[in-house]
């Protein structure tokens, strides 16, 4: 650590005043970084000059805020907390603060912690069906009343002389042979789990059904089948919609929450099990999928994978997530959504996101009336697939990320320290998108207020942004490292204002 000591003494006297500190601080940590990765230092040696650079950005942020406020103590007083922490040979964990919200496991200031501070978080217990089976089998399986009788008399379901005869607590009496025909079949042809007396509407115990049904199997599976319905009926617990028979129990208040079932793969919403959808409700969603059933061919119809260039009319196909379009014609840029000029388009906070409709007095008719309730839906609709689409795409590119992240590695052209910032802004692309791809069945349904104003300038500054990101990793060779990091925690931020404001937090 004599090489660290002897830097915390230099850049110690670079603490002069506010012009030249932020610029020698920046200086001594690329020079301190370059000149140990050049001599193959080892692993812990690498992380620990990158901890050195992040504490250096920390002064940065603190210069920032002193610059504002003409307060150069609070800028000196970083600088030397920032110089303590390399005091000791443990300073990569001193470093690492659990509540900081812009600091993940490899100390990168540049994304958020979601475990901390992600909206979409919430808790919950993982079990097997067996587990929660083996929970409520002594309750919901246990003896009921049922009454035996072995008098001979005619059964008057078969009309044969019987001395085996058992009744619920309605008293209607009817031969073993009999109910066992009628629960066995009945469980056979239907996977019935609720049945009634052959007489009346008293229900049938669940021990009385399994004493019935002829075979271990079906007893079992008549037992998986009931607590699967108890689950369902139970608002703390969710079935992985899956075929990994897991189930999520909320510890706290059930939420519209993200479940991630690492066996299936699936992420769905705890309370409806659809996809998940924040910031939209499970209401929204299912009326919107019903509607979108509904218009499918009308849909599929109006929305085209091709397009127009809006200069040289050559037909383009889009081919990337990214909305920023380059004619290969006549090189015109544009906007894929609105067909806009991309100088102009970039800085109106993307304009096109926002439905316009007619003013009111204009829709005079129902005819008119019908055609704008069309052309609004097709507005989201549109938006909301185009974005499923770039979805699927950028799972492409970040495919051809992590081969290129491995090209890289196996030609000693760094490690994985090194690039693994492309991999997670490409996991950041996707999350974020994923959310903006359900902003729009929010908007929708939503009411023409002040608030919805609000919403679709959030929900613009979003798009922009992960346009923005989206645009650089795809040509990443010619954006540096820094650019796309800053442009992930601006996407990540982004995400998050949009969630804390509009997610969910019940279905009422």
């Amino acid at each position: 650590m004599s090489n660290i000591d002897h830097s915390q003494n230099q850049i110690s006297s670079f603490i002069d005043n506010e012009e030249t500190a932020l610029s020698k601080y920046e200086d001594e940590c690329e020079r301190m970084i370059h000149e140990n990765l050049t001599n193959g230092q080892d692993f812990y040696t690498q992380k620990l000059f990158i901890a050195f650079q992040n504490a250096a950005t920390n002064v940065t942020k603190m210069f920032q805020r002193s610059n504002e406020t003409n307060n150069w103590n609070t800028f000196h007083t970083a600088a030397e907390s920032v110089t303590m922490l390399y005091k000791d040979d443990d300073c990569y964990d001193t470093y690492y603060d659990d509540n900081d919200p812009f600091q993940d496991d490899n100390n990168n200031n540049y994304t958020t912690n979601i475990n901390t501070n992600d909206p979409e978080q919430f808790e919950y217990k993982i079990n097997t069906l067996n587990e929660i089976q083996i929970r409520f089998e002594p309750s919901t399986f246990s003896s009921s009343y049922i009454h035996t009788s072995s008098t001979p008399d005619i059964c008057s379901i078969c009309f044969k002389n019987q001395t085996n005869f058992e009744s619920l607590i309605c008293n209607h009496a009817f031969c073993y042979d009999c109910w066992s025909q009628y629960i066995d079949t009945k469980f056979q042809y239907q996977n019935c789990i609720n049945y009634e007396c052959m007489k009346c509407d008293k229900r049938v115990p669940h021990n009385f059904v399994l004493q019935h049904l002829s075979s271990d199997s079906r007893k079992e599976l008549y037992k998986k089948l009931v607590v699967k319905a108890m689950i369902q009926n139970n608002p703390q617990m969710t079935l992985c919609p899956g075929t990994c028979d897991r189930v999520f129990e909320a510890i706290d208040k059930p939420i519209p929450g993200k479940v991630e079932c690492e066996l299936c793969g699936l992420k769905f919403c705890f309370q409806c099990s659809l996809s998940y959808h924040a910031p939209a409700s499970c209401d929204i969603m299912r009326n919107w999928f019903k509607k979108c059933r509904d218009d499918s061919e009308t849909a599929n119809y109006i929305s085209a994978n091709t397009k127009d260039c809006p200069k040289c009319k050559v037909c383009i196909e889009k081919n990337g997530g990214c909305n920023h379009m380059s004619c290969f014609s006549c090189n015109h840029h544009f906007c894929w959504m609105c067909l806009g000029d991309w100088k102009t388009h970039e800085n109106n906070y993307y304009e096109c996101s926002k439905y316009r409709g007619q003013p009111q007095s204009q829709l005079e008719t129902i005819q008119s009336r019908a055609r704008e309730a069309l052309k609004k839906y097709l507005h989201y609709f549109e938006r909301w697939d185009n974005h499923q689409r770039s979805l699927k795409l950028e799972e492409q590119t970040r495919a051809k990320l992590l081969e290129k992240i491995e090209q890289n590695i196996n030609a000693q052209n760094g490690t994985y320290i090194d690039w693994q910032y492309l991999e997670k802004a490409a996991d950041s692309l996707a999350k974020a998108r994923y959310t903006l791809m359900y902003t729009y069945p929010y908007a929708y349904y939503q009411e023409d207020t002040v608030d919805r104003n609000l919403f679709e300038n959030i929900q613009a500054q979003l798009e922009v942004e992960i346009e923005n990101l989206s645009y650089q990793i795809e040509r990443s060779t010619t954006h540096n490292r820094g650019d796309i990091e800053n442009q992930r925690h601006i996407v990540e931020r982004r995400r998050q204002t949009l969630l804390l404001k509009y997610f969910p937090k019940s279905n009422t």
